[in-house]
């Protein structure tokens, strides 16, 4: 009897291993048979998403990016502000918090008129692209030229921040104490200028709150 169990269990084993091999053949056949009865719908549908991506590219037109890496150099610029925010407790107690607050301030309303008024950004056509004016948000609200436009209406001058903001990269390159600057433009040397001016900018910036801050810290001292 246990002879015979065995050769039934071996019976019923050999039985379902075929079918089940035999399945997934006929599966893989019935989708290579759909695909064959498809493939010109599939054929027309790739050239379709070929074109319109072709087409997508000719209307966007060429984009140029720059980028540039600014170094918080250890032992000047992050010990600086560590030991006077330090000594001021002002919170301010790692790297991290540094260079996050350098992140922010290469994005600020003030860096970034600073570029916009040095390389006269409301007169390019190219920055501007086809916005040319802005209108307020108000109901029955005016509307204001763009180009060429007043940097002291804060309308114009939101929309010319929201321009640069939107084509504006700045991150803290992986374990490193570099920020990648990085801007976006159909003109290269335009992606360039930005990139470099706000490079530029953002070292006086801090050159000259050092020397402030450093003032403030030795007054302080002076003081005590």
């Amino acid at each position: 009897s246990s002879n015979l169990r065995g050769l039934v269990q071996h019976s019923t084993r050999g039985k379902n291993t075929p079918a089940t091999h035999e399945s997934k053949e006929l599966s893989l056949v019935d989708m290579w048979l759909v695909i064959r009865k498809r493939r010109l719908l599939l054929i027309c549908m790739s050239l379709g998403l070929a074109g319109l991506a072709t087409l997508a590219g000719l209307i966007r037109g060429p984009r140029y990016t720059a980028t540039a890496e600014v170094q918080i150099q250890p032992g000047s610029a992050s010990d600086l502000k560590e030991s006077i925010s330090t000594m001021l407790a002002s919170g301010l107690s790692s790297l991290d918090e540094i260079m996050e607050s350098d992140g922010e301030l290469l994005q600020s309303e003030s860096l970034l008129m600073d570029v916009t008024r040095t390389l006269k950004l409301q007169d390019n056509t190219t920055f501007l692209g086809s916005k040319k004016t802005v209108s307020t948000a108000l109901i029955g609200g005016q509307t204001y030229p763009l180009l060429h436009g007043d940097l002291n209406n804060p309308w114009v001058r939101e929309a010319i921040l929201k321009i640069l903001r939107k084509h504006l990269s700045v991150d803290r390159v992986p374990r490193t104490q570099m920020m990648s600057i990085s801007y976006e433009s159909r003109s290269a040397d335009l992606s360039a200028s930005i990139v470099n001016t706000l490079q530029d900018r953002f070292i006086e910036h801090n050159y000259e709150m050092h020397y402030r801050t450093t003032q403030a810290v030795s007054k302080w001292l002076d003081g005590q």
